[in-house]
């Protein structure tokens, strides 16, 4: 099982806080796919743009940052999609 933990808008757009996921592996984009598809298509517009992660989202597995839609995160794992810090 993967475990994804979500926090802050991305939290507020699914209602939850963490999802599990009964598969043995799955590529980061195959999670934004799901989420997509048994939640909102909504999360899909926030978390991805021109078919990249969005600027705006932070993937972390474990305490490595994931910047490619084509990570595989396999069952066991936990993954933390954050959103990124803005100052001004």
């Amino acid at each position: 099982m993967i475990k994804i933990r979500l926090y802050s808008e991305y939290r507020d757009a699914l209602g939850k806080k963490e999802i599990d996921i009964s598969k043995e592996q799955m590529t980061l984009n195959e999670i934004i796919e799901y989420i997509s598809n048994n939640y909102t298509e909504e999360f899909k517009k926030i978390a991805m743009q021109n078919e990249k992660i969005s600027e705006h989202m932070l993937v972390m597995v474990g305490d490595k940052q994931v910047n490619s839609l084509d990570y595989i995160i396999k069952a066991g794992q936990t993954v933390k999609l954050l959103t990124t810090a803005h100052g001004g």
